[in-house]
């Protein structure tokens, strides 16, 4: 799903952004 796709992408981003 599309949805879940972009939701994804946004959990991965979020991750990487709070990482050191």
């Amino acid at each position: 799903d599309k949805g879940l796709r972009q939701l994804a992408s946004k959990a991965l981003a979020a991750l990487v952004k709070y990482e050191p």
